[in-house]
């Protein structure tokens, strides 16, 4: 049984589950980088929206051993948790003036996007497209965004250059930058995890007294994973995105940001595209280590990266005296 057919089956199961209150829908859904997902949406006929559960994983599930009555029930869990409880008013995404407020931007891939850049509007930056999107706030789903396209441009009357104009202004009001050394980036994941393995065994309740010395025990024990990991001479590096953590890629483009990062570190930099949702920077050395980077941000991409939130395979320089970012070549 390939996806489509698993998607097909599972879309009868949970319709059979619910009933006729609600109405099951399969969607192919086009990702980022042209990752393309199988999506179910179970709506209510009360309700005017429905969050798409995408059966990918489940498909994986099946495929490693799991029943496909475990499945269809893992599925419901996860729609009852998440499901909406009364309808959501959309009625300002028709009002430009409205939606304006709320337009921001973010950076992809361009060519891994070429079919869905001939759907939405976009400006080309370097190797890169700059695309918009609608930052929605909402008490029952949380923050979510709805991606700017051309039929919205159409309804709104307005250009693409009114949209960057507009995002260019909101981006770093809704999401403002920040910037963090690698090792206090490190040292905060490396304590987080730490906490939650010595929690899970107990150790925490079983001394509860001690809560202080453990504490400084942890510090301890990450600052030596830290050291054993970069090394005493390691280049600084440093980590930039919003304070989000979500989409923070886009930092780059907020104005002036490159030009007072580059004055504080007193020298060109590369910049290293860990995703979508973050960049690291490092200082330019004497040594020339292009191709390197080069091969550590393909190598990282291949590894650590979701292929959906890949931005590029190659490192970019910026330059002070021109002010401007460029591809390092392979």
């Amino acid at each position: 049984m390939n996806i489509k057919e698993y998607s097909e089956k599972m879309k009868k199961a949970v319709q059979n589950y619910y009933g006729e209150k609600v109405t099951v829908i399969l969607n192919e859904v086009t990702k980022n980088n042209g990752i393309i997902l199988q999506g179910i949406s179970i709506r209510e006929t009360d309700r005017n929206i429905s969050p798409t559960i995408y059966l990918n994983r489940f498909y994986e599930e099946y495929e490693e051993g799991e029943t496909f009555a475990g499945c269809v029930r893992e599925l419901v869990r996860i729609y009852e948790e998440n499901k909406a409880d009364t309808d959501i008013n959309m009625d300002f995404f028709t009002d430009y003036e409205a939606v304006k407020k709320r337009l921001a931007y973010k950076l992809i891939n361009y060519e891994k996007n070429e079919e869905l850049l001939k759907e939405i509007p976009h400006i080309k930056y370097l190797d890169l497209a700059i695309v918009f999107y609608c930052l929605v706030a909402n008490e029952l789903i949380g923050n979510a965004t709805v991606l700017i396209r051309h039929n919205h441009c159409r309804i709104w009357n307005v250009t693409v250059e009114e949209l960057y104009e507009n995002a260019k202004v909101n981006t770093p009001r809704l999401l403002p930058y920040e910037i963090q050394n690698m090792e206090d980036v490190m040292h905060t994941i490396l304590l987080d995890n730490l906490r939650k393995e010595y929690a899970a065994a107990g150790i925490e309740e079983m001394n509860a007294d001690t809560q202080e010395a453990d504490q400084e025990w942890m510090e301890h024990m990450v600052d030596q994973m830290i050291r054993e990991a970069v090394g005493e001479n390691q280049v600084p590096m440093y980590v930039l995105s919003n304070q989000g953590r979500v989409l923070g890629a886009a930092c780059i483009l907020y104005h002036n940001v490159m030009k007072e990062l580059s004055e504080r570190m007193k020298k060109d930099f590369y910049v290293l595209p860990s995703s979508i949702h973050e960049l690291i920077l490092i200082p330019v050395q004497e040594r020339d280590e292009r191709l390197d980077l080069n091969e550590m941000v393909q190598e990282v991409n291949l590894t650590q990266v979701d292929a959906e939130e890949v931005l590029a395979n190659h490192a970019y320089y910026y330059s002070r005296i021109t002010g401007k970012l460029s591809v390092v070549c392979q």
